[in-house]
């Protein structure tokens, strides 16, 4: 995967969780037309985002990092953020880690402690660089 695929996936991966915190969000026992249709868009534009990734050529890393995402409640921080630091995550190839770390950043927005702890993660790769193709 090149370097610019590889930002288009991340930028569309963000963008599907916010339009799946947006959908939960709006959603409720009764709900308006007018929120119900504006559910229907984001639900559309949601999958289109995901099959577009899941069936195309670069299925395998949308999968890992769309993994990485739902499993991260389950991760050991700590271990982890070790294993990172020293440039191999439990064989994780550098896109893998990458995903894991933008994984660790989405649900940081949430929690202060964890967006302590995934910059510090990220201050401590800072020298291992994504690789352009040439």
């Amino acid at each position: 995967m090149d370097h610019n695929d590889e930002e288009m996936m991340r930028e569309d991966f963000a963008r599907v969780v916010r339009l799946e915190e947006q959908i939960a969000d709006r959603s409720g026992p009764e709900v308006s037309e007018d929120v119900e249709f504006s559910l229907d868009v984001l639900g559309g534009e949601h999958a289109r985002i995901r099959k577009s990734w899941a069936s195309g050529p670069h299925a395998e890393h949308w999968g890992h990092l769309e993994g990485a995402y739902a499993a991260w409640d389950w991760l050991d921080l700590t271990e982890l953020n070790a294993d990172l630091r020293h440039g191999q995550a439990r064989g994780l190839t550098e896109i893998q880690q990458r995903n894991v770390l933008q994984a660790g950043e989405l649900h940081a927005r949430r929690d202060p402690q964890l967006r302590k702890q995934i910059a510090q993660a990220i201050r401590d790769r800072a020298p291992r660089r994504i690789e352009r193709s040439r």
